[in-house]
Order: C-alpha cells, then structure tokens, then sequence
C-alpha cells in the first residue's frame, strides 16, 4: 500500500474514477484516417487500471463516465454534477479524468464540496 501523507488515506482504500471526457478519452477514428478525434467506447482509465492492475489486486474501484465532452464545452452544469457525484458517493478518495483547458475552473468548483465532505479528489 502507499501512504497519502498529506490526507492520511492509502492508496489501497476504494476509489472513485469519474470521466468527464477531455483528451484522455479521445480515440483517432480510423474513418477519416486519424484527422479527427471522437470519443471511444470504453474510457481510457478502464483500459490503463486493466493494464496497471491486471487482477485488481483487490483494489476496490469504481469508474463512472459522467459525460464524455472536450473541456472547452464544459458548462456550470456540467461542474455541478460533478460535485453532485462527489456529495453521493461513499469512496473518500476520487479521481476525476478531464482535459486540460478548463481544469482550473473544475478544481475551483470541486474545491469546497470536497472539503467540506472530507473526500481527496485528484
């Protein structure tokens, strides 16, 4: 197990993933000859913890796609599911897969909920 020093929380407790979309889970279609991107079946996170964590080292996880948008296209709404999800869950510890240009904005939005419900988001 690996210690979180910072939440005192290791990393072998259970864990939330939720998509959000973003590059990570963009797929290069093979129809336009990879000139475009559109987002794949299966969310990039389920494909690398099969790879990291082939067994799942009875790690118990859970990933959800919220929705699957470029970050561009993110709304308020948008945000306030997300820290929806995050006032419904159990986990105490929850990644959140999304793309880069509005990150910022996210983080802000998740920062107090997630304080307030003593819950590590990454």
């Amino acid at each position: 197990r690996i210690s979180m020093a910072a939440s005192g929380r290791e990393l072998g407790e259970a864990c939330l993933f939720v998509c959000c979309g973003g590059t990570i889970d963009k797929d290069y279609p093979r129809s336009t000859g990879g000139y475009a991107f559109e987002f794949g079946d299966v969310p990039a996170v389920e494909r690398i913890l099969k790879r990291v964590i082939p067994h799942g080292w009875g790690w118990d996880h859970e990933v959800r796609v919220l929705f699957q948008k470029d970050s561009l296209d993110m709304t308020d709404a948008d945000r306030a599911a997300l820290v929806d999800v995050l006032r419904e869950t159990s986990h105490a510890q929850v990644v959140v897969t999304h793309g880069t240009d509005t990150m910022i904005a996210t983080a802000r939005a998740m920062d107090a909920p997630a304080r307030q419900l003593a819950k590590v988001v990454a």
